[in-house]
């Protein structure tokens, strides 16, 4: 079994350096599925595939961001499915709540954080049991 992670783009960002740098070690073989084409910031060592392929993988899948997670909502799969919450982009950027309370509250979707401080604000405004993972770490997963 492989582990598919939906990204938004593998440009330069923090983000993307830590998959694209932790996801070749991982013991389980790791797909990661873009939604906007870019230059990566890490030589490839790991598979990458256009989102849309996404709708025929067999395996867990992880959205990295709010645009990833809706898509990862609408995917017709009987394996886990889970949110990584890398930034807390609701308070940079303006969503409407019922958005948002729609991702973070959907009843197959697994919410894990990065760090515990990001879990701790999560908790209390979706009051949803959220998981925490440092860093990409995805031998946890």
């Amino acid at each position: 079994m492989s582990i598919g992670i939906l990204i938004n783009s593998l440009s330069s960002s923090q983000k993307s350096y830590e998959l694209l740098r932790k996801a070749p070690d991982n013991k389980i073989p790791t797909i990661v599925f873009y939604q906007n084409l870019a230059f990566p910031c890490l030589p490839l060592r790991v598979p990458i595939m256009q989102a849309n392929e996404a709708y025929g993988f067999n395996g867990p899948i992880i959205a990295t961001c709010l645009s990833t997670a809706e898509q990862l909502i609408s995917l017709p799969t009987n394996y886990s499915k889970i949110f990584y919450v890398w930034d807390l982009e609701w308070t940079f950027q303006q969503y409407h709540s019922q958005y948002l309370y729609n991702i973070f509250r959907y009843p197959s979707l697994k919410i894990v954080s990065r760090c515990d401080d990001h879990a701790d604000m999560i908790s209390k405004v979706f009051n949803v049991d959220v998981e925490v993972i440092h860093d990409f770490n995805l031998s946890e997963f």
